[in-house]
């Protein structure tokens, strides 16, 4: 459950998203990618590199969408993904 916590803390800081509710929290996560697709393109990449997401991971999340509307979606699992190794690489340090 940290695990989760730090995780959320970390996207959230990461990519200015305020979630109380962490129940669905990838849900809020696709939401905000969608917002910020439409509203603050140019700002994504910086998104994407203070959260650590490599760009060739990116750019197979834009490959692999059937539909621009899937975007979100893949770049959300991705964020998720690289935060999660992150988060699970600092935690195996810390107990080393």
């Amino acid at each position: 459950m940290h695990h989760d916590k730090t995780l959320q803390s970390i996207v959230s800081t990461g990519l200015g998203l305020n979630v109380e509710d962490t129940e669905d929290f990838r849900q809020k996560l696709i939401e905000r990618v969608r917002w910020v697709i439409d509203h603050q393109m140019a700002r994504l990449p910086q998104y994407l590199y203070q959260l650590d997401v490599p760009e060739h991971r990116v750019n197979e999340a834009f490959a692999k969408a059937e539909s621009a509307d899937q975007v979100p979606e893949l770049l959300a699992d991705v964020i998720l993904e690289r935060v999660a190794q992150v988060v699970a690489q600092r935690t195996k340090t810390c107990d080393d």
